[in-house]
């Protein structure tokens, strides 16, 4: 299969700046391994005043990623083996016959309810769902995929959930299609494309926990999932990446499918795949009436600097394509664009870009299909995270548009907050904030909105979790400063389900059972022996329970924000173990010496200490720095 778009230019372009280097050259022209390189360069940087050298730094980034991925010999192993493996495991505990599975089962812990809220500034959640499908036959059914937690089903309209892929080799999931002429057939995209461009080799939370398998499929409802034959590796890194999956209504074989790599269909149920075009895409929909008329938008990073931004629309359910004549610049203004057809009019299509700082470039709309737009910006940063005020934002990891059902000029749009526009996206007025500023309201930072098929109701995917309402209701922000709570009532559907992703955990010394867990933008979870909470706030992180006081306890949130509670995360202060003022990791680490109680080491530039549980810091001897560090 070709391996386009980004992983073809990061790989080649890691590659090709190892070879220009003066320590890398083979003097066969054979492919060299991975120990053949490293000596040439230990042997140059023999040679070599590294600190005054440059263009040596990519091949160290490059190799500290290959050394993680050595097979028995020291050389990067088959990524497939994993996947095999993984598989086969899946196989024996299905079997329900292998005895060393038996002897070491797991059972989730929690939590699996929604944690009562001990951080007042702010709504808490669960955990982080991509998307959303319904059941083309009972209103009751419907699926979430999860970011790091697999796809789970509810039969009961949200009052319970079940799992459904956990014996999938990962549990990444950004899309779920149900084929509309057969309830048992579903095809699912194994992978987290929201951390798109947010990679390892680009900023400072250093993510590579998002590249995927490519496409999956179940005939029988759930129970079974086999890969189809748009597969990929995960070190094919970003291009393993799929977006979005269509079924044609009128021949559920045939399907396409988008995502880094570019546009694929297949004829036969996903048993082959053509490549139709090479492009870096971040949305495809479907027209209402003719599901032969699709719509897809492609992107430009700005990380990585290639793709371009445009939107394309096909006539004959994605074989062909034409590049529309838009207006948007396809390269350094729009990175991401969401698009968002009208279900009462399918020539109604909006365009909501984001600009090269994440945050709100502007809607394109067009009103006859696709032939004419026009372009507004709303005067407000739809995608900051306050009031519509500051440049920037997130929206290329958060972002959604969708068009109410009844009416084609009413445009929802949020990143971190959520907007409503009533007049075809020339102004717009808050739906909700995402702290309790101004009120109740929902847990911040949204992947997707859709309305069920056959009901008013409105469901909303987000780092919180899934939440249902049958009635967006916008105001003014003079009313919401005014002390007018939001109007719009919104049902939390979450409880049930056992999806949130921790970055660090620690567990008591003693007997009584104490947990904390940091979570990905939900805060620290806090399990007193009894009953779960929310604590410390933000994404949390690293962690510690003191082993004799049970009410002490340290949490954190990212790039090594520190408090520390005396009374089991009641109220917390923030605690001064970075008395330098260095900077710190996106999950900034902390250890304890259990041997000596009390005794505590954080992590930043330097070592800090603590011998007093965490109530007085001293930083170690600095570190030397780094001679072969580059400049």
């Amino acid at each position: 299969m070709k391996k386009a778009a980004l992983f073809f230019i990061l790989l080649t372009y890691s590659i090709s700046t190892i070879q220009a280097q003066a320590f890398l050259k083979s003097k066969t022209g054979n492919k060299q391994s991975l120990k053949e390189i490293q000596l040439q360069f230990d042997e140059w940087a023999k040679h070599t005043d590294l600190k005054k050298t440059k263009g040596w730094k990519y091949y160290k980034r490059w190799e500290a990623d290959m050394v993680m991925h050595t097979d028995g010999k020291g050389e990067p192993g088959d990524p497939s083996a994993y996947i095999d493996a993984a598989i086969r495991v899946a196989n024996e505990k299905n079997a329900n016959h292998s005895e060393k599975f038996l002897r070491s089962s797991w059972s989730p812990l929690g939590p699996f309810d929604l944690p009562a809220n001990l951080v007042s500034y702010s709504p808490n959640g669960m955990g982080r769902v991509n998307c959303i499908a319904f059941s083309t036959t009972d209103t009751n059914t419907y699926f979430i995929g999860v970011g790091q937690g697999g796809v789970w089903k509810t039969s009961n309209n949200g009052a319970s959930w079940t799992p459904i892929t956990d014996n999938l080799p990962i549990e990444r999931i950004s899309d779920i299609t149900i084929d509309p002429n057969n309830a048992n057939v579903m095809y699912i995209s194994v992978c987290d494309y929201e951390y798109l461009d947010w990679g390892l080799h680009y900023d400072g939370k250093k993510r590579n926990t998002h590249f995927g398998l490519g496409i999956y499929k179940t005939s029988d409802g759930g129970l079974t999932w086999n890969p189809t034959g748009l597969s990929f590796q995960l070190a094919d890194g970003e291009a393993s990446l799929i977006k979005k999956v269509l079924i044609n209504p009128a021949n559920s074989n045939q399907l396409v499918a988008c995502g880094v790599s570019g546009m694929y269909t297949s004829a036969d149920a996903g048993t082959t795949w053509t490549h139709t075009l090479d492009s870096l895409f971040w949305d495809m929909v479907q027209d209402p009436s003719n599901p032969n008329i699709l719509y897809a938008a492609t992107g430009w990073l700005v990380y990585a600097n290639i793709g371009t931004a445009g939107i394309y629309k096909s006539i004959d359910f994605g074989n062909t394509w034409t590049l529309l004549n838009t207006g948007i610049p396809p390269t350094g203004s729009v990175q991401r664009i969401k698009l968002a057809i009208a279900p009462s009019d399918g020539n109604y299509i909006y365009a909501a870009c984001v600009d090269n700082q994440a945050g709100c470039y502007g809607i394109y709309k067009t009103t006859d299909a696709g032939a004419t737009w026009t372009f507004n910006y709303p005067g407000t940063n739809l995608f900051d995270g306050g009031t519509g005020t500051a440049a920037g934002g997130q929206a290329t990891y958060t972002l959604l548009a969708t068009v109410n059902a009844a009416d084609k000029n009413i445009l929802y749009v949020g990143a971190v907050n959520m907007w409503a526009s009533t007049d075809g996206a020339v102004t717009f007025n808050p739906v909700m904030y995402w702290t309790s500023a101004y009120g109740p309201s929902l847990h911040c930072d949204f992947h997707n909105m859709t309305t069920q098929p056959g009901t008013s109701n409105i469901f909303v995917c987000g780092d919180g979790g899934l939440y249902k309402t049958s009635n967006i209701i916008p105001q003014t922000w003079a009313a919401a400063t005014g002390g007018t709570p939001w109007p719009t009532i919104w049902t939390d559907l979450t409880n049930g389900m056992n999806i949130s992703s921790f970055y660090r955990i620690s567990s008591s010394k003693s007997t009584d059972g104490r947990i904390m867990a940091g979570a990905q933008d939900n805060s620290t979870f806090y399990y007193d022996g009894t009953s779960w909470s929310t604590i410390i706030g933000g994404d949390g992180m690293d962690n510690y329970l003191d082993p004799i006081n049970t009410n002490k306890l340290i949490g954190s949130s990212q790039y090594g924000y520190f408090r520390y509670s005396v009374n089991g995360g009641v109220t917390s202060t923030t605690m001064n173990n970075n008395p330098l003022g260095e900077p710190g990791e996106w999950t900034t680490p902390l250890t304890a010496d259990y041997n000596h109680p009390g005794t505590i080491y954080s992590g930043f530039v330097n070592v800090t200490k603590s011998t007093n549980g965490g109530i007085n810091w001293t930083p170690l001897t600095l570190l030397p720095t780094n001679p072969l560090q580059a400049k």
